[in-house]
């Protein structure tokens, strides 16, 4: 008795991973092409985008007479395209990790 239990969980647990290594494959190129240009446009907006509003409020209290936005925004920028950078190279060699199990 003890035996068909982990067997029939074994089992199920291979049809389930059978599934979702199937609708993966399934998925079509185009739309997780544009997931992933989304995913890389947010991940550079919005650290950008939160510098540059950090940046205003600095400007507004008058800490300086330089210009925080510009300066935070443009260090939103560089931050931004490095975490997209980063994720993108995830996402290729797990491309890569895919193709080679396929």
């Amino acid at each position: 008795m003890k035996t068909r239990r982990p067997q029939a969980f074994r089992n199920q647990v291979q049809r389930q991973v059978r599934r979702r290594v199937l609708s993966g494959k399934r998925s079509d190129p185009f739309w997780r092409g544009l997931g992933a240009m989304g995913m890389v446009g947010w991940s550079v907006a919005a650290p950008m985008l939160a510098g540059a509003l950090l940046g205003q409020w600095l400007d507004a209290q008058g800490f300086s007479e330089r210009s925080w936005t510009l300066m935070l925004m443009l260090a939103g920028l560089v931050a931004g395209c490095w975490n997209a950078a980063v994720w993108l190279g995830r996402e290729r060699r797990g491309i890569k990790e895919d193709s080679r199990d396929a």
